[in-house]
């Protein structure tokens, strides 16, 4: 009889079924995400008639020195459809800016992340994003902002096709920003739509947004707009 050797190693041939198993599990979950989502993606909710809308009146944006939005041309396909324009204070006007649409740079990460915006989260299809003009207290018609804040829609030193984006806030003091015409330029940094002060994100090619339909409303307002 030959010697069997202690640690002579017994190939375990049902060891690697678990782990196929979990795989094709895996698969099918994928297959279906991707299926619900190009169903539901069918399911786009029409923007609302902004057609329909008076352009903001109020005394207090009368002599608004409007922004200038500075976009890459690469998200040509996103434009710019409305800008609203709501006091939340005396001293704060808020921004909120309503792009057609944002487009993730892996295109099976875009159809479900459409899928869940249009269908889950906000009933959108648009992308909405706000900032905020901050006036010194007390100030009179016609005075420049002391800062601009950017609550969660600040994009830092992030790149336009940053595939897990941050969103950061900060309050930059109204110096920082560069003007056209007096009128503060925005750019829009990152695939979807979050702000910086000067140009980055590593792009080269800039469409400057200084015309553009005008609206009265707060973020709120916007998003009550959507869930009709």
């Amino acid at each position: 009889m030959k010697p069997v050797q202690a640690d002579a190693a017994i190939p375990d041939k049902g060891s690697s079924k678990p782990q196929s198993k979990w795989l094709r599990w895996a698969a099918v979950f994928v297959c279906l995400g991707v299926l619900l989502g190009l169903g539901l993606a069918l399911q786009k909710r029409p923007l609302p008639d902004f057609s329909a809308m008076k352009s903001p009146t109020l005394a207090e944006f009368a002599s608004l020195q409007k922004p200038i939005f500075a976009v890459p041309v690469e998200d040509a396909e996103n434009p710019i459809i409305a800008v609203f324009f709501g006091a939340l204070s005396q001293d704060i006007v808020e921004v909120s800016v309503v792009f057609s649409d944002e487009d993730h740079p892996l295109s099976l990460i875009d159809v479900l992340y459409d899928s869940y915006r249009w269908n889950f989260a906000w009933k959108r299809e648009a992308d909405v994003e706000s900032f905020h003009l901050c006036f010194p207290k007390g100030h009179r018609a016609g005075t420049s902002p002391s800062s601009i804040s950017f609550p969660t829609t600040f994009a830092g030193v992030q790149r336009f096709d940053e595939t897990l984006v941050t969103h950061f806030s900060a309050e930059l003091p109204y110096d920082e920003f560069h003007k056209e015409d007096q009128r503060p330029v925005i750019y829009v940094q990152t695939w979807n739509h979050l702000y910086s002060n000067r140009s980055g994100g590593g792009v080269s090619n800039w469409k400057m947004i200084s015309d553009y339909r005008e609206l009265r409303g707060t973020r709120q307002d916007v998003e009550k707009l959507f869930r009709r």
